[in-house]
């Protein structure tokens, strides 16, 4: 995927991505997840069988504005 461009500035964003802290000792890249958040008793929500996809994030660097997109590979 090239980099997009912003909406509102026309300007080329820069790539980046969101940290999960789930795990203070072991940060990850934040997940997409299909479907809607089931609550799971033991872990917060259930994930089994879902698909999860990294999240990749761009930022215009002239108004800031994000925009997030789960690529299939």
């Amino acid at each position: 995927m090239t980099d997009p461009t912003c909406p509102t500035c026309r300007v080329t964003m820069e790539v980046g991505f969101v940290v999960d802290h789930a795990h203070a000792n072991s940060p990850t890249v934040a997940k997409w997840t299909a479907g809607t958040p089931e609550k799971s008793f033991w872990f917060g929500i259930k994930l089994r069988g879902k698909e999860r996809l990294s999240i990749v994030t761009y930022r215009c660097p002239k108004c800031a504005v994000l925009h997030s997109y789960a690529p299939l590979t």
